[in-house]
């Protein structure tokens, strides 16, 4: 990135624009020059320059020097920093203040309405990773997988909100693909026995889907199944027949699936 980009970046991150940014910085060059000097060593077009200039009067940046003809200067660049960062930290105080005011508010009761089936997109990485969480939070008898084998993690290696349900009592049974020359590590699995339990089964077969049914109330399928679970897109539900239909698949999948060695 060269030098001016970098003054362009810095400006843009202080409030200005694109345009603003660069006919600021033009005029800042340039010392004192008129409209047509300032949209050429800007390369900002001319029929714009005039209404950047204007916006940057108002904000104190360049001032207008009378004359025949009218041209203008800029204030130097550490004075307008400083005078930006000033006007760009008095409003995050303000957001800051309103944010406060906002969440003192006492929360809107809703009078209840009755439960309706839902069908949720949910995008990949960090906003997949939040869902599973919820949903890892909201288990309280099951949690049933089926994904993709990534090497067969030590119970420590798994999500905190699952370890979370474990701890609670949950039972997790999970079906991945049977691992390519490796042998499988069941040494941990009687760990978690003394609350919930976690126990794995493989399958001959390269399982199609990605999904993880919690309760038999809510599910979340992968709209692209990969080995890595989040760089997925995924779609939520509660939609019973849907998860009906999805738990007798895993129960089929699951007695013909073989336990570690």
């Amino acid at each position: 990135m060269t030098e001016e980009n970098e003054k362009i970046k810095t400006l843009m991150n202080l409030g200005l624009t694109y345009q603003q940014a660069k006919t600021y910085l033009a005029v800042a060059e340039l010392g004192e020059a008129t409209i047509k000097t300032i949209a050429k060593t800007s390369n900002v077009a001319r029929q714009n320059t005039y209404q950047t200039m204007l916006s940057l009067q108002e904000r104190g940046l360049v001032e207008k020097i009378l004359g025949t003809p009218v041209k203008f200067r800029a204030l130097p660049l550490k004075n307008a920093v400083e005078m930006l960062f000033r006007s760009r930290s008095r409003e995050y105080r303000e957001l800051q203040s309103e944010t406060k005011k906002l969440l003192s508010k006492p929360e809107e009761t809703h009078v209840l309405v009755e439960e309706t089936h839902e069908f949720v997109l949910i995008p990949e990485r960090e906003a997949h990773r939040r869902r599973v969480d919820q949903i890892h939070g909201n288990a309280k008898k099951t949690i049933h997988t089926v994904m993709t084998y990534m090497g067969e993690p030590g119970l420590n290696d798994l999500p905190p909100s699952l370890q979370e349900a474990i701890a609670r009592g949950v039972e997790v049974k999970v079906i991945s693909n049977q691992p390519q020359g490796k042998k499988s590590n069941s040494t941990q699995k009687s760990v978690w026995t003394k609350k919930g339990s976690y126990e794995v089964r493989y399958s001959d077969i390269q399982l199609p889907v990605m999904f993880f049914v919690v309760d038999g109330k809510e599910v979340l399928i992968a709209t692209d199944p990969k080995p890595n679970p989040l760089s997925s897109g995924a779609l939520w539900t509660n939609n019973l027949c849907l998860i009906t239909i999805i738990e007798d698949y895993f129960s089929r999948t699951w007695r013909k699936g073989k336990p570690p060695e």
